[in-house]
């Protein structure tokens, strides 16, 4: 969201209708976005158009003025970032790979209407090394989850055991 914020609509619009202006926007825009993403350790930003033609991409498989076919694996959080809701994708597996994608509307403002609308979506994919991360950090969790309720279990025992002691030492 917060990079969609920053993206200049205007820009944006220029480049949807093929000026020659936006189109040097976009190729900045898609050198930026090679950038932040490598910055981010992210596996790709990309700028798509209302009508699903990529119009910037980090990624060199999706190539401007091509569909985003990408955008299949899940329609309704593209659905949702179109009426101008940001929105996460599911985690999947695509090809073996964990895959989840968050999508944000670039918005523009029609003074005519008095309304934004949607102008581009950015979507931004997490890296694969972020989901192995999750992974083993979920694996910890549950051995330290168990190792927690190991420790608990044998604490009731013994104070059960001590309390019982107790309880045969009062009585004599």
């Amino acid at each position: 969201t917060t990079l969609a914020a920053t993206l200049d609509a205007d820009e944006i619009s220029r480049a949807v209708y093929a000026d020659s202006i936006g189109s040097l926007y976009l190729e900045l825009l898609t050198l930026d976005l090679e950038n932040q993403a490598r910055r981010q350790d992210l596996a790709e930003i990309s700028l798509t158009a209302p009508g699903g033609t990529v119009l910037a991409s980090s990624r060199p498989d999706l190539v401007p003025g091509e569909p985003n076919d990408y955008w299949e694996l899940d329609r309704t959080a593209v659905s949702l970032a179109l009426e101008g809701i940001p929105s996460a994708t599911r985690l999947f597996n695509l090809q073996e790979t964990p895959q989840k994608s968050a999508h944000a509307p670039v918005l523009d403002f029609d003074p005519e209407f008095a309304e934004e609308f949607t102008v581009a979506v950015v979507t931004v994919s997490g890296n694969q090394d972020f989901f192995d991360s999750l992974a083993q950090l979920r694996h910890g969790a549950l051995l330290t989850g168990a190792m927690v309720l190991l420790v608990l279990v044998l604490t009731g025992v013994l104070l059960q055991r001590v309390s019982a002691r107790f309880t045969r030492y009062q009585d004599r």
